[in-house]
């Protein structure tokens, strides 16, 4: 008995152990714990010493505490001032190998930054390592001057990340297109930036938001901050070098898109409000509607014709209107109401505005039935001439909060095509005039050899538009505006047009200043008022 009790252990003891075995041998994959957001740490003993004299070419080692990797090396890391050949740059285990070219020369005498961006990572979150910069010079000493500043959007204002602010030591304008700069820095999250280890000099600055990763500003929709000066380092009067991003206005073109039969868009690359369109034959009917950066051309023609699109020498197009399609058109066209042009609250002093998706042709009055709340009697209204043939714009002594009912019984409206609506209906409500705020704009002190456009803002939204010609004050009261934040954009209209307009690099031109004027929240029933002082705009 006590041998089979023996030989009973020794055998649980044996299964418990192949057990063990087996469950090491066979790993899972860990769970849990923390996300891994320390970038790679530098090891001192192991890495290329930083800030060398006397410097003469060799491969560099930079040695990590993890396994690293290379992440767009080539945009990445950036020699300044440049190389003439292109440097290699590779891993080895935990090290980072940078090689120069064997037939690069250095510079004597100069300091020179390789910065890695954001090029080094660890293998596992690609946290990148920050601040990576390995600064040497051919010389006897390290310079040591720097610049910085900020760089915001002209418009906006908001700070721009990201962007390259270029330093060169050669001064023509040209430079900027055909060259790398001798020194660069870059902007972080807030828009600052700083350029170090600079040595004493005339340099032309320049600020590129860089879309092809080139250091060039050879692509038209590259964003660019001009200085109206050279900057001399060091200068002690240079506390920070700031500049305002802007695209330059490109050469007025549009692109042609046929939406459908009968409706033509144009898209500009302007404003073309100063576009003339023209027929050169007949149409039946024909409309243009103009908008902000497009013109829609509405037709209804069965054959080809042509019109003529035309702003001074810059475009003088004739274009053939294509016809084709009418029939497929007609029978899954409709004709309904433009429903996100539609308000639902309106003031007792405006009009209500029924939008339709396309130009009318004609409408009937007696098929519109407005009834207030609950009550079926119908009221007597008035229609008001629109400037917009897709628009029916309805007057009436509008109570204050009270709900209104507008019936649009079928065959009320006809479109160009033919077309007619089926039965519609939409409500709207009117707010009282306490629910409504005001603002009283006053501007005092003015330049009057000056003209400015003045811009009511509602966050982002351009609420109302004012022109200041060559006055010395300036009075407006904004009525019935809905509680919110509200700004005024104040524009140094220098070129008197009546809109902002950008820079030119070749021109030497900055964009017309834009002042931002900040004001207390509106609330519902109240007034702010305003006053605006000629030193502010200066």
């Amino acid at each position: 008995m006590q041998k089979r009790i023996e030989s009973f252990l020794i055998l649980s003891i044996f299964i418990i152990s192949m057990l063990n075995l087996f469950s090491c041998a066979n790993p899972t994959t860990l769970t849990g714990g923390d996300k891994d957001t320390t970038p790679p740490q530098f090891d001192s003993l192991q890495t290329s010493p930083n800030f060398q004299t006397n410097f003469t070419k060799q491969p560099l080692g930079f040695t990590f505490d993890e396994w690293v990797k290379l992440k767009d090396a080539g945009k990445q890391i950036v020699v300044s001032p440049p190389l003439e050949f292109t440097p290699k740059t590779r891993i080895q285990k935990k090290t980072v190998i940078f090689e120069f070219d064997e037939k690069e020369i250095l510079k004597e005498d100069v300091t020179y930054i390789i910065n890695f961006g954001t090029a080094v990572r660890d293998i596992t979150e690609e946290n990148p390592v920050k601040d990576f910069r390995f600064v040497f010079s051919t010389g006897d000493i390290i310079d040591s001057l720097e610049i910085k500043g900020k760089v915001v959007d002209a418009i906006t204002k908001k700070a721009e990340e990201n962007v390259l602010v270029l330093l060169y030591q050669n001064t023509a304008d040209s430079v900027v297109r055909k060259n790398r700069p001798f020194y660069f820095g870059k902007t972080d999250k807030s828009g600052n930036y700083k350029i170090q280890n600079l040595k004493s000099g005339t340099f032309k600055i320049f600020a590129l938001k860089d879309g092809n990763s080139n250091y060039k500003f050879d692509n038209s929709e590259e964003k660019i901050g001009l200085l109206d000066s050279l900057i001399h380092i060091p200068d002690t009067t240079i506390s920070s070098i700031d500049f305002e991003m802007f695209l330059e206005d490109p050469i007025m073109s549009y692109q042609e898109e046929s939406v459908g039969f009968g409706h033509h868009k144009l898209e500009f690359t302007q404003d073309p409000k100063d576009v003339k369109i023209s027929k050169i034959d007949s149409i039946d009917y024909f409309w243009t509607e103009y908008h902000e950066n497009k013109i829609d051309l509405w037709f209804n023609t069965t054959s080809k014709k042509n019109i003529v699109i035309q702003l001074d020498t810059i475009i003088n197009d004739t274009l053939k209107l294509a016809s084709k399609g009418r029939d497929k058109f007609i029978e899954s066209a409709e004709l309904i109401l433009d429903k996100k042009e539609i308000e639902n609250t309106i003031a007792s002093k405006d009009s209500v505005n029924i939008v339709w998706n396309h130009p009318l042709k004609s409408y009937d009055k007696s098929k519109l039935i407005l009834t207030r709340d609950t009550l079926k009697t119908p009221l007597v209204f008035e229609i008001l001439d629109s400037k917009s043939k897709r628009t029916i714009s309805i007057s009436y002594p509008w109570k204050a909060d009270s709900t209104y009912h507008l019936e649009i019984l079928p065959n009320c409206s006809t479109d160009l095509y033919g077309l007619q609506n089926d039965s519609l209906k939409f409500s709207f409500k009117v707010l009282k005039k306490e629910d409504f705020g005001d603002i009283s704009l006053k501007m005092d002190s003015l330049d009057s050899k000056k003209r400015y456009i003045v811009q009511l803002m509602n966050q982002e939204k351009v609420v109302d538009t004012q022109l200041i010609n060559l006055q010395a004050t300036f009075q407006y009261n904004y009525k019935y505006l809905l509680p919110g934040t509200y700004s005024f954009k104040i524009i140094d209209d220098e070129n008197g047009d009546g809109r902002w307009t950008s820079g030119n690099y070749d021109l030497k031109k900055q964009p017309e200043r834009i002042i931002d004027h900040k004001i207390d929240e509106l609330r519902a029933n109240w007034e702010v008022e305003v006053l605006i002082l000629g030193k502010e705009l200066e």
